[in-house]
């Protein structure tokens, strides 16, 4: 469940980039530069970037909400 969480969101943060949809948080400016220097052959990079960072954060609270 955590996997398919991480990459839904990744299709909600592209969703938002080409403004398809409206983050209610106003996070598109935020996604847009994560997206700008992203960087999947350099590990650490890829790691620290700020769509990948939220992508596991919304996988654990998918996961979360399974193990209750």
């Amino acid at each position: 469940m955590g996997l398919v969480g991480h990459e839904v969101r990744h299709v909600w943060q592209w969703e938002v980039i080409e403004r398809r949809i409206e983050s209610p948080g106003g996070e598109r400016a935020h996604l847009t530069h994560g997206y700008s220097v992203y960087d999947a052959d350099n590990a650490f990079k890829y790691q620290n970037n700020g769509l990948e960072s939220d992508a596991r954060d919304r996988a654990a609270y998918v996961v979360e909400g399974f193990s209750e």
